[in-house]
């Protein structure tokens, strides 16, 4: 899940990179649209470091001694936030790239 969530990143990234520049479509993330408009550089590695740091955190927890119920929970949460993010970056990447072709 993680490989896809930080895959899905990178489309949902260069599909909204892509727009952006060419001035096709709105962003309606407004930390994204603020970062690319002080730099796209600064949005493209925002975005990211983000991402990678949760996936990280998320492989770090799965070593962790798991008999303590605070770190089943925390895991159990983050890894459920991972899945709802892939979810929804690969909606939002399908939906780009749809935009992108002026379907």
């Amino acid at each position: 899940m993680v490989l896809t969530l930080n895959a899905l990143n990178i489309v949902d990234l260069i599909t909204t990179y892509v727009a952006l520049r060419g001035g096709n479509f709105h962003e309606l993330n407004l930390i994204m649209l603020t970062l690319f408009k002080i730099s796209p550089i600064l949005m493209v590695l925002f975005k990211l470091s983000v991402v990678l740091s949760i996936s990280i955190l998320l492989i770090k927890l799965k070593s962790v001694d798991m008999d303590k119920i605070l770190n089943k929970s925390i895991y159990f949460g983050l890894f459920l936030g991972v899945g709802f993010s892939a979810t929804v970056l690969g909606y939002v990447s399908v939906h780009n790239i749809i935009l992108l072709m002026g379907v």
